[in-house]
Formats: C-alpha cells, sequence, structure tokens
C-alpha cells in the first residue's frame, strides 16, 4: 500500500485467494493505492483506497 507520495506505507504477502487488510491507528487517514504482484512480481491490480 502507497501513499499519494508513492512512499509504501504497509507491505505484506497474501497467501489466500481472498484477504482482508486492517490499516491501523498507525496510518493516518487519506487516500492511498494497494498494488497487487504475483509470485513473479508482476503487477496484477492497482486500486485506490481512501481512509476515513
Amino acid at each position: 500500500i502507497l501513499n499519494t507520495s508513492g512512499q509504501i506505507v504497509l507491505e505484506t504477502a497474501l497467501n489466500q485467494p481472498h484477504n482482508k487488510i486492517k490499516l491501523g491507528q498507525g496510518i493516518p487517514e487519506g487516500i492511498y493505492f494497494v498494488q497487487v504482484y504475483d509470485a513473479n512480481n508482476v503487477l496484477i491490480d492497482s486500486k485506490k483506497i481512501i481512509k476515513q
């Protein structure tokens, strides 16, 4: 998960077909970008999220 400056604020490996990622209190409200990569580091999907 990247902030609007392109800095990584959260990085984790996902091992299940469906996963939930909780943005804890250490991550302030704002706009973020979620990027999902496969095992070969190929970008699969990218989404914008807003934490309120």
